[in-house]
């Protein structure tokens, strides 16, 4: 099967959480929209049994980061990045992230890892940012070498740009939840193809924070960026 729908990377991937703490009736709007739209389908797709959005998220990441949003992702590093991880956490949807949740430090590190692995031939730095709301400065943190990778509490997007208080996003779940409407545009101030506009005030960000990845060199030239 290929690996790459481009240009984002959009298979019906999510994440959730042990149901203690996000079942329906604490969903935000775009959550219970996803979880709507999973509902509604009599086939199981990939996503209904999975948790994986957070490697979706680091894939579509790694294609904007790297200027080829176009290209797929190869076959190899993507099961190079497989062979980092517990694949069972990821393939049973009541786990994705949630080994990692309650340890920023450690998530920030995987992630990490799996976007190496993705693009080894490109330097990438990483750090987490806490404390956010709806009224946090997103493009403080979003440039032309950075995505965030934004959890709510059902799904893991890659922020790809914000102005206005708006979310562009890289959802790799969204061609479900739109069906025959799904589209994909360029975001308004970083000029990134985006397939979901939210306003921040609809997002519910889990624990209130996020995962800035940055770029400081990129494949295949190796010069610095910065």
């Amino acid at each position: 099967m290929t690996l790459g729908v481009e240009p984002f990377l959009v298979f019906t991937i999510y994440w959730a959480n042990d149901v203690s703490h996000a079942t329906i009736h604490h969903l935000s709007t775009v959550d219970a929209g996803i979880e709507m739209a999973r509902n509604n389908m009599k086939i199981l797709g990939q996503g209904h049994l999975d948790g994986a959005c957070f490697l979706y998220a680091i894939a579509n990441a790694q294609k904007c980061l790297s200027d080829r949003q176009n290209t797929a992702v190869p076959a190899k590093r993507w099961g190079e990045m497989i062979s980092l991880l517990n694949a069972a956490d990821f393939l049973d949807r009541g786990i994705g992230t949630q080994r990692t949740d309650d340890n920023a430090e450690l998530q920030e590190q995987l992630a990490l890892q799996c976007i190496s692995k993705l693009d080894p031939k490109a330097t990438f730095a990483v750090k987490t940012i806490k404390e956010l709301g709806a009224t946090s400065r997103f493009d403080q943190h979003l440039t032309n070498h950075s995505v965030i990778l934004l959890p709510t509490l059902e799904h893991w997007y890659c922020l790809v740009d914000s102005q206005d208080k708006v979310a562009y996003l890289a959802c790799s779940s969204e061609w479900q939840e739109a069906g025959e409407k799904y589209q994909e545009a360029v975001s308004p101030r970083l000029k990134r193809i985006y397939n979901k506009a939210i306003e921040f005030k609809d997002l519910k960000i889990f624990q209130n924070r996020a995962i800035v990845f940055s770029v400081k060199s990129k494949s295949p030239t190796g010069k610095d960026r910065k």
